[in-house]
């Protein structure tokens, strides 16, 4: 499918050169390699998306005896100039709908390639498969447990079906709450096959559902975000401060199952 060129106007042209870099918007010089212009592809689609326009150049000049950078319009001489860039991206996009593309034309300048880039379901790696993210204006190459975060945002690789290193499967298959679950649903099985059975265990590990669902404490286990607080505040407002609470947080632990229970009694006791 070609690709549309659009003519600009005067005060398109000078709003775009403009432009300020930003956590959506990027301007590259048609001088950039490919590969190198990937790194942003990549960082806007395992973001929240964005624009490049390539075909902005910027330059040091001197003025006055001061020395300040400037904007060029210096794109392509044609859109077949444009086809190893609009290629090298299109192939990163292999198992999804992939950018936008339009060259925009002023008077007798050459073309600026425009880029929408979507924010992508799938984590969309650089042609040397290493992977970005944006942040504010930076593309920020990301580590492991980087990648392992954006997989985790997308949904690509749910938190709670991770495993548990260091951690004993007697953590579950023996606590109480299994072996009472067990016994109150009627389940005629040995607790390790249920588990097994149940994908709560994964390589001879725990899964954080396992834990959160099964172990006694699972606070002890995964210490961050698995517990539940209840607040109450004595305002009318629409959000409530430190000085208007009614008493100090409510703090409940345990299992899933028995936080839920015992949240909703004691939010009942307090209403």
């Amino acid at each position: 499918m070609s690709i549309k060129t659009r003519n600009v106007m005067y005060k398109e042209y000078v709003k775009i050169l403009e432009l300020q870099e930003s956590h959506f918007l990027d301007l590259k010089a048609i001088e950039i390699k490919p590969a190198k212009l990937t790194q942003t592809i990549s960082a806007f689609a395992n973001a929240d998306g964005g624009e490049v326009y390539l075909g902005i150049a910027e330059k040091t000049i001197s003025e006055n005896g001061k020395q300040g950078k400037q904007r060029f319009w210096e794109g392509f001489k044609n859109q077949e100039n444009a086809n190893e860039f609009i290629t090298t991206i299109d192939n990163l996009f292999r198992t999804e709908q992939g950018c936008l593309y339009e060259f925009l034309l002023f008077s007798n300048k050459n073309l600026i390639l425009h880029i929408e880039i979507p924010k992508s379901n799938t984590l969309i790696r650089t042609s040397v498969q290493d992977v970005y993210l944006r942040r504010n204006a930076e593309n920020k190459r990301q580590d492991e447990e980087g990648i392992r975060r954006i997989l985790y945002d997308k949904g690509i690789e749910p938190f709670e079906n991770q495993t548990i290193s260091n951690i004993e499967i007697e953590e579950i298959s023996s606590s109480n709450v299994l072996l009472y679950f067990l016994r109150e649903k009627n389940i005629e099985s040995e607790p390790l096959v249920w588990l097994n059975k149940e994908k709560l265990i994964r390589k001879n590990l725990p899964t954080v559902c396992g834990i959160l669902l099964f172990s006694d404490l699972p606070q002890a286990v995964i210490p961050k975000n698995c517990g539940i607080k209840i607040y109450r505040y004595r305002t009318a407002n629409s959000e409530g401060v430190r000085e208007s609470l009614a008493f100090d947080p409510i703090t409940i632990e345990g299992d899933i199952y028995g936080q839920i229970k015992t949240a909703v009694i004691k939010t009942r006791e307090i209403v």
